[in-house]
């Protein structure tokens, strides 16, 4: 077959056809099919590549369909054959959800050359955008602006390049642009996707270098979890495959890779080819950063951590930072480099709140230096009126100039933006390219109700009203049900729900969560930092007593269950030596029990009713699964029978009250059910079996999202709800027209 030639108009640019690809084998008939997603990767990338030539039915064979190098395709069909297959899908493709998407990619009749051109057809709608007032800033008072110029329904997607015109702005690839005539700051509606909301516990929205992308983690409406790329410029977004569970995402200098972290690693998506590679373990990442010479560094955890580097192309990480044991340093996180790509500035959290703050440190080691008394995640900015760092203070992003030589902030704290939202474990609610654009969100969290379905996931009753809950479990006895609930502002905290009437007793009033159920029904054991060591505590739903403090750890950790006798409280630790292991803390005192102790992640330790297993996910395989092992008499000693129950991947382990079942939920969302058979020597667990999507709401898989009801034929689910108006985020462009 001769290749057909490439057409001479309507190109599209390489990194546009790059992402359509992406887009495209999202879909869900590309998902179905992985060998003609190979098929249609490897003829897209040797095309722009520029190895068109080379793509000749033997090479197809041999390569994507691995006939072997005795390949004849003059007598194996199979390259003709599912080449036509690959056509009639891509035309299914653009009929439906891809026919107004920006790029067309098709693969003529007699070629397996693909050509690429962009769409035509009638344009989509600008928002329209109410005139800013013509009153110009006084530049001698910082003032905050919230002024909104209105933006269009994030269900629409616009193009943004006419109205980033209409403002005088361009994509020029430095932070250097010049302000123009711009005297007013402009605050532009950024709509990411049709559908699904933007996944606020999991970051923001992060610009590109150069200011030509958006990346941001995205719930997708059938409740999946995952990384969407932008551009700018383009009416579409478009999903990053591999970057299931993506969180916390950071740009390579030249827009090349994106790093993020998922399934307790530090990953790279590259959008070249969409390869993913995972560089180190990240139990629970806090905020990376990439120079230009390609070191990264990274925090890889919550507690007990410091800065880490990593070369781009991996190796083993080696501490940058070092706590600081005099002031009671916690935890370093947030990392970003400056331009220099040798010094970095960072957020460090002590136990001693005063000694908290924004850090500068450099490659080169020494004494990090103190900037500002506030732990906030923070970013630097380049502009043509100067240096400066901006952070979060009191949900206001804030900024003040930075002199890198005197190794200080100057001059008074401005304003930006208000009512933004800034947590410890997803950072600020902002990103920020040069003095040309800074993209933030307001304050919002996901909501979601606690339901009761059927074992077909139909919903039998609402529980609760929508709301922002952050994990549930119900009683043995399945008459009541915890909920963790967490306001707009301020810590989370327990409450109590009896399931036969409407009603809510609140349980911990100091902040806490993880909690769990102790076998009487009436007592609730869960944690809490507190001095940024992390408390466990048992209180009584019904004692008006102070709780009672169980166990104190300067590592965080995640209570999950009580074992049968009521003698242990199974936990899973952060452990910055051996990630999280398992550990089982005596309920009436003495030492934990280390239980799974490994260089892996093991966690949601889950006791069988009998008290002869514990089920837990575990990583060692390169991916979480669920695994069962076998218990002594003294539920202290593994050292048992093992097996890998799960099937693909798995989460959130839970057992059938008659200990004949095993739940847990699939990568793809998918609550599955494997039959266990108990036996006096040796028990058996049969096949996984899906039973329906579970849209569950959870905060980075560690958070509780269910539980069995008693008789085993309905689950208690925290359930997510698409949101009627998703959170909006915003432009903000020339904002250094405030500064003074």
């Amino acid at each position: 077959m001769t290749p057909s030639p490439a057409p001479d108009v309507n190109l599209p640019e390489t990194p546009a056809i790059l992402l359509q690809l992406e887009r495209i084998l999202a879909s869900p008939a590309f998902q179905r099919s992985k060998r003609l997603s190979q098929f249609l990767r490897f003829a897209v990338t040797q095309t722009i590549e520029g190895h068109a030539e080379e793509l000749k039915e033997y090479l197809i064979g041999t390569e994507v369909f691995e006939r072997g190098v005795s390949f004849d395709p003059r007598v194996d069909t199979i390259v003709r054959t599912q080449a036509h297959r690959l056509r009639t899908m891509l035309a299914a493709f653009y009929e439906t959800e891809g026919s107004r998407d920006p790029v067309v990619i098709e693969i003529p009749r007699g070629s397996y050359v693909p050509v690429f051109r962009v769409q035509t057809g009638p344009p989509l709608a600008l928002p329209e955008l109410q005139e800013p007032s013509p009153e110009p800033v006084p530049l001698t008072a910082p003032q905050p602006w919230r002024r909104t110029l209105g933006y269009a329904a994030v269900g629409t997607l616009v193009a943004l390049t006419a109205v980033l015109a209409a403002i005088g702005w361009r994509s020029t690839g430095t932070g250097n642009a010049g302000l123009g005539t711009v005297a007013i700051p402009a605050h532009l509606g950024l709509p990411l996707f049709a559908a699904g909301g933007l996944d606020v516990d999991r970051g923001a929205p992060v610009l590109s270098p150069h200011g030509r992308y958006v990346v941001f983690p995205l719930i997708e409406p059938s409740g999946e979890r995952r990384l969407w790329l932008r551009p700018l410029e383009s009416m579409s977004a478009m999903p990053l495959a591999g970057s299931m569970g993506g969180y916390l995402p950071f740009w390579s200098p030249d827009e090349s890779q994106i790093g993020f972290f998922a399934g307790g690693q530090l990953k790279v998506f590259r959008l070249s080819d969409g390869t993913v590679r995972s560089l180190a373990p990240a139990p629970l990442g806090r905020g990376g950063t990439w120079s230009a010479n390609g070191t990264i560094l990274f925090s890889p955890r919550t507690s007990g951590a410091e800065i880490y580097r990593i070369s781009q192309e991996g190796g083993t990480p080696a501490p940058v930072t070092r706590l600081n044991a005099a002031t009671a340093e916690n935890d370093h996180r947030w990392p970003e480099f400056l331009p220099d790509g040798e010094h970095f500035v960072y957020a460090s959290r002590s136990r001693m709140a005063d000694r908290s703050g924004i850090f500068l440190g450099s490659l080169g080691g020494g004494a990090a230096v103190r900037l500002a008394p506030i732990a906030s995640q923070v970013h630097h900015a380049a502009t043509p009126r100067g240096e400066f760092l901006l952070y979060v203070k009191e949900d206001s992003i804030r900024a003040r100039r930075f002199d890198l030589s005197q190794q200080r902030l100057e001059g008074p704290e401005v304003t930006l933006v208000e009512n933004v939202m800034y947590t410890p474990a997803t950072g600020a609610s902002f990103s920020v390219v040069g003095g040309r654009l800074l993209a933030y969100h307001t304050a919002h969290r996901e909501k979601s109700r606690p339901v009761q379905v059927d074992r077909a996931g139909r919903v039998l009753r609402e529980i609760l009203p929508l709301g922002s809950y952050e994990s549930m479990s119900v009683d043995r006895a399945g008459r009541r049900l915890a909920v963790e609930m967490m306001p707009e502002k301020g810590e989370s905290d327990i409450w109590i729900s009896d399931l036969s009437r409407p009603s809510l007793l609140r349980l911990s009033f100091d902040g806490g969560g993880h909690s769990v159920w102790a076998r009487d029904g009436r007592t609730m054991f869960f944690a809490n930092p507190v001095e940024s060591l992390m408390t466990v505590y048992a209180k009584g739903f019904d004692d008006q007593a102070r709780p009672r403090v169980v166990w104190k750890s300067a590592n965080t950790i995640f209570p999950t269950d009580m074992s049968p006798d009521g003698k242990y409280l199974c936990v899973h630790e952060d452990n910055p030596s051996t990630l999280m292991d398992l550990l089982l803390i005596p309920v009436e005192g003495g030492e934990p029990v280390p239980f799974r102790r490994t260089r892996f992640n093991e966690r949601h330790g889950f006791f069988s009713p009998d008290g002869r297993h514990l089920a837990y996910v575990s990583d060692e395989s390169g991916q979480p699964e669920v695994y069962v092992e076998a218990l002594g008499p003294d539920p202290s000693r593994g050292g048992g029978n093992r097996w890998k129950v799960s099937s693909g991947g798995g989460l959130h382990p839970r057992w059938d009250p008659d200990g004949r079942e095993l739940f847990y939920v699939s990568p793809d969302r998918m609550l599955t059910s494997v039959p266990v058979q108990p036996g006096a020597a040796e028990t058996a667990f049969g096949n996984p079996r899906s039973l329906f999507a579970i849209r569950i709401a959870t905060r980075g898989d560690f958070k509780s999202p269910y539980s069995v009801s008693p008789d085993g034929q309905s689950f208690f689910v925290l359930e997510t709800r698409p949101e009627a108006a998703p959170i909006p985020v915003y432009l903000l462009t020339s904002w250094p027209a405030i500064m003074k």
